[in-house]
Parts: structure tokens; sequence; C-alpha cells
């Protein structure tokens, strides 16, 4: 890993739902990736670099309205002017599986999350360990004439020449 690896939580709301039963697309996700490639080549570079394609995309289990979600980058390698970053997403506060049994949500069986039975549509439980939602490979590329060099400290790397 160079640098340091960049976090972002976040809790899906209703506009977010995109399928029946208040499902979050998996765009969502890709999204997401998209921001944490722009915070990470500020502090690379001092640009927002272009996030030029994934490789390596998957989707393992979905994600629901109210869920939490904790988004995870890292760049695995610099090269001039291109960088290879790593995503992760994990799901880290969900609903009962009981609350998502009575709505017909597609997980509501997933042997990943605890089958609780009996609490309120209200309770919230946490996921310890979090579930590995999504992850994917990501090239970002930043102009070699954009390029400012690091803008924070840890991110203070050589160069591998491509």
């Amino acid at each position: 890993m160079i640098g340091k690896k960049i976090v972002h939580r976040v809790m899906m709301h209703g506009p977010d739902g995109h399928y029946a039963s208040t499902l979050i697309s998996g765009a969502k996700m890709l999204h997401m990736f998209d921001d944490l490639s722009v915070e990470l080549m500020r502090r690379a570079e001092g640009d927002p670099g272009m996030l030029l394609g994934y490789d390596k995309i998957r989707f393992n289990v979905p994600v629901h309205v109210s869920d939490f979600v904790e988004y995870h980058a890292w760049i695995e390698k610099k090269n001039n002017t291109s960088y290879v970053v790593q995503f992760e997403a994990y799901k880290i506060l969900t609903t009962p599986d009981d609350f998502k049994d009575k709505r017909k949500f597609l997980d509501a069986f997933a042997t990943e999350e605890p089958n609780l039975l009996g609490l309120p549509d209200s309770a919230m439980l946490v996921l310890n360990p979090p579930v590995l939602i999504g992850s994917a490979t990501g090239i970002v590329v930043v102009a070699a004439d954009k390029q400012k060099g690091p803008q924070d400290p840890a991110f203070a790397v050589e160069t591998v020449e491509e």
C-alpha cells in the first residue's frame, strides 16, 4: 500500500433505493469508489485525476436503504501518470433479518448476516466482522502537467517506470 487507506462511512437513504424493496443499485458503490479516488489523488498529486476504469468488479451481497456502509480505498502502485487503486465496501450496520423478511428483501436469509427474530423494526445490528459487499480495482490517471506531488506527506512515493 502506498500512503494510507481512505475510509468513508455512509448511511444508505431512501433516494438511494433503486429497485423494489429499497434495494440499492451496485452503481452506488461505484459512485462512492469514484469519490474515494478523488480524495486519494488530491492527497497524492494535488489533482482529482480521472478514474479511467475498473477491473475485477465484484458485488457480493445486497445493500438496502438504512444499511450503513464503509468504503475503503488505497493505492497499490504508482506509475508515471497512472495509479492502481484497490476499493472495498463493507456493510457495518444493518436491520434485523425479520425486518427484511417482512418486506421481502432479497437477502433476508443470507448466511453472512445474523438471523435474529423478534427485534423491533427500528433495531440496527452491528456486523462484527463487517460483511464485504463488493470490491474493485481501478486505474486513475493524473496528467503529468497536473501533478503537484504529494499534498499529504503519507503519500510520498517513488515512481515506477511504465
